[in-house]
Parts: C-alpha cells; structure tokens; sequence
C-alpha cells in the first residue's frame, strides 16, 4: 500500500480525510465494464487489508473522520452507456460518482475535446435520471460545455466537476469555461481544481482557485488533485497536500470550505 502518488501512508501524513477513488478504464478497452469491476474489487480488498483504517462510503452517514475514507467512482460513460442495469450493480457495488464523459464523446454526452457545443442525448438524460433517483454524485470533468448545462437544467441535485481547470486563465477546452461554472454554480456544485501544471497553464494553482472564489463564489471550491491521472502534477504526492493549502492564503473558513466542507455539502445531499 505504499506506491505511486495516493496510498494509505501518504493520505494519513497529508491530513485526507475523504477521496475518491476513481475507476479509468481506456475508451479502447474490449470491456470497459468488466475492467472497471475488477478495479472496483480491488478497492474493496484494499479497505479490507487497511485494518480499519479505510472505509468505503455509500452513504453520507458512513463517514468516519477519525479514518480514510473512500469513495469509488467510474471515470468515462463508456464503462456504463450500454445498458441503464449497469448503473445499478454499479450502485450496489459501492460506487457513488459517475463521471458521465472522459475525453470520448459516448451515446449519452460530448466531451469537451469532441465537441463543446453538443450536450446530452436522450439516452444520457435517462441514465442520469437513474443516477440521481439511486443517489450517485454526477461528475462533469471533460465534458462539454453544452453537456454541463444541460445536465444542470436536467437535474436537482449538485453536480461537481472533480478534477478541472478554468479555461478563463488556460483556454485549453479540457478546462472549464465560465459558462459551464455557472451551470455547476447554479446547483450549488463544486470545482475540485486539477494539480496538474498542463491543465493549470500560466497561472499557478492559487490564481484559479483565486478565479472561482472572487468571480463566482468560495461555494465552488475544492481540491481535485487527479493524481494517477496525470504525470506533471505541482507536487509529489498527497502527503504534500498542507503545504500547497498552506501557500493559498485563504483566511480559516475559505480553507476548511476548499480542503473538504464544500464537497461534504455535495456528497450530504446526492448520497444520504
């Protein structure tokens, strides 16, 4: 349990308290399905052998802070789009986020690379009707602009983006534009905002989380490190988290609200 960016060791030296542990499976992958439930089998045999000091959390009331506690998510509606079932054994497995695009477009929405002016199909609007019926967190990191609105004229719940960057400040279309920030805003969402120094750009981690804070509102803010996801981040690791909270600085309650209140909001009310 001691590999890579994100293992129980560093977790505990960095404070974290609550992640989510997010199933990538290839758009090229034979199936996507299939692969995604042997990641998520892993997860579970990992909290196994973490000796209580992991839990996975299916329901708000789950939460222990006095340990680390999980949340499994599915990265990509490739993994799901097939049939709505899929979205219930998902469910019942202990998955708790969906994030509807990766950077393919899939039968139920566009991704922002493909195309950022097209949002949901019908199908989409159907699965995500049975995510939010079942209790899931809806993710719109990599998904266009028109699929982040229309989800959020669709739904009731927050939506998140779990791990993006402003497009405001690096026009790079796998960041978020101020359009789809609105959208998130407007159903009382999150941003956890990407570590990564590609999708950051010219400004450092501390001018977006500056953007989203004066321009729309410390509501929004989170940490979405994507740490296994990308190969550049600003630091090394989750042990190193305090010091890039620490560098911000953001008066007590801004902070509490990025580092985990706002995303403990969201997750209160999708998964109660």
């Amino acid at each position: 349990m001691t590999s890579g960016p994100v293992d129980l060791i560093k977790l505990k030296k960095g404070g974290v308290k609550v992640v989510v542990f997010a199933c990538w499976v290839k758009p090229a992958d034979p199936d996507p399905f299939g692969s995604a439930l042997e990641m998520i089998e892993a997860i579970w045999e990992t909290v196994e052998r973490s000796r209580g000091r992991m839990r996975v959390v299916e329901r708000f009331a789950d939460l222990d802070l006095e340990k680390i506690n999980l949340i499994i998510g599915v990265e990509g509606g490739h993994i799901f789009e097939k049939r709505i079932e899929r979205i219930n054994l998902l469910y019942r497995l202990g998955v708790r986020v969906f994030t509807i695009t990766w950077n393919n477009s899939n039968s139920l929405a566009h991704s922002a690379y493909d195309n950022d002016n097209k949002g949901l199909s019908r199908k989409g609007r159907r699965f995500l009707l049975r995510i939010e019926e079942l209790g899931g967190v809806v993710d719109v990191s990599h998904a266009s602009t028109k699929t982040v609105i229309d989800i959020s004229r669709l739904l009731e719940i927050p939506i998140i983006a779990s791990h993006s960057c402003l497009r405001a400040l690096n026009p790079d279309l796998r960041n978020l534009s101020d359009p789809a920030i609105d959208a998130i805003a407007e159903r009382d969402g999150v941003v956890g905002i990407n570590l990564s120094r590609r999708h950051l750009g010219p400004h450092p981690f501390r001018d977006h989380v500056d953007y989203l804070k004066d321009e729309f509102s410390p509501r929004l803010l989170a940490l979405g490190s994507d740490f296994d996801g990308i190969k550049d981040p600003i630091i090394p690791d989750s042990a190193h988290i305090p010091e890039l909270l620490k560098g911000l600085g953001l008066n007590k309650k801004v902070l509490g609200q990025l580092a985990i209140r706002n995303f403990l909001r969201v997750l209160k009310r999708c998964v109660s």
